[in-house]
């Protein structure tokens, strides 16, 4: 499983106004590093940094570590297995 860690509950936010529309916006995240394999499967030896993207209303992610959630993977198009909206769910460290 890949774990990501999270290490403070520091939001990012990014807002501006769309140039096509003219529409405000804003993108808001929380840094994390995730844990990830090669492809022999061997651990890296060092997590690498990554944005965690959140809701309009989400809380940020508490401390700790974090495994990527079932619900954040479907089939989608030629029936590949595809990676949708990133859930997050508390593991054991």
């Amino acid at each position: 499983m890949i774990r990501i860690e999270i290490r403070n509950s520091e939001v990012k936010v990014k807002s501006g106004v769309a140039r096509n529309s003219g529409k405000p916006y804003e993108i808001r995240s929380q840094e994390g590093y995730a844990h990830t394999v090669d492809k022999d499967g061997k651990l890296r030896p060092y997590p690498q940094q990554v944005e965690i993207p959140l809701e309009k209303d989400q809380q940020a992610f508490a401390p700790g570590s974090y495994g990527i959630a079932p619900g954040s993977l479907y089939v989608g198009e030629y029936n590949r297995l595809t990676l949708g909206r990133l859930l997050l769910v508390p593991v054991k460290a």
